[in-house]
């Protein structure tokens, strides 16, 4: 997979009004150019991680010592590269290692097919591969993680209904578009334990118009809260009723 990482930063740099966000893709663009080996950026990467980027990590693992009581499994509904689905997974190696609690990250690896109300800039977007992915899992040696290749508007009831059994403590989603969220949220709401986690990545932003009408219908009268310190996940919701 090839990567133009100076042109996506100019990309973001023309889209954001945000002065901090500036700063710190310019500071990106400075590092592009000095060629520092990639090793070095992993290994020392405090100084190169943004402030957003490490907000939203933190959010990730304040929420997921919110539910480690449970006896649920993960899920990540919209993985694309697998992020988050990894960062999920390495925190149960660490802090969960015999508890036989699974990461489940579904994805068709196809990008975004955008439905009459979704934003159209974002058609195509969100395309991943799938073998990669496989691999880097297989290499980092995750057992605990698993991908379910999926059309999450198509398949997910059938997989449901293959997989009875299971129920999830922590379900992060992140998927955007309409026909998705309208199919996944009710079928991945009702698998959620009481007290377990939801995480939103698009509510009540304009990114994706649906998802906070479409939370809103399923979610009854719990509350939807946010971190005070992050934006992105924009919310969560912890299952009381």
């Amino acid at each position: 997979m090839k990567f133009d990482n100076i042109k996506t930063l100019n990309q973001r740099l023309k889209k954001n009004k945000s002065k901090v966000d500036k700063d710190y893709f310019n500071f990106l663009k400075h590092i592009e150019k000095q060629k520092i080996p990639s090793t070095e950026i992993i290994f020392q990467f405090p100084i190169y991680l943004g402030e957003k980027n490490l907000a939203r990590h933190i959010q990730f693992y304040e929420l997921f010592k919110k539910v480690q009581n449970l006896s649920g499994h993960i899920a990540d509904v919209g993985t694309w590269k697998g992020s988050s689905m990894i960062f999920m997974s390495k925190l149960v190696n660490i802090l969960e290692n015999n508890s036989g609690t699974r990461v489940y990250g579904f994805d068709w690896f196809k990008g975004h097919v955008q439905g009459k109300n979704d934003k159209k800039e974002h058609e195509g977007k969100y395309k991943s591969s799938y073998l990669d992915l496989k691999k880097n899992i297989k290499m980092l040696k995750l057992d605990n993680t698993k991908i379910i290749k999926i059309d999450l508007v198509k398949n997910l009831k059938n997989f449901f209904s293959q997989n009875k059994w299971l129920r999830f403590k922590y379900v992060f989603i992140d998927c955007g578009t309409e026909k998705v969220l309208e199919n996944a949220v009710p079928l991945f709401w009702s698998r959620l334990l009481m007290n377990g986690v939801m995480i939103l990545d698009h509510y009540n932003n304009p990114t994706s118009p649906s998802e906070s009408n479409i939370i809103d219908n399923v979610i009854g009268n719990n509350s939807i809260e946010k971190f005070y310190f992050s934006d992105h996940p924009s919310a969560f919701i912890i299952k009381k009723k």
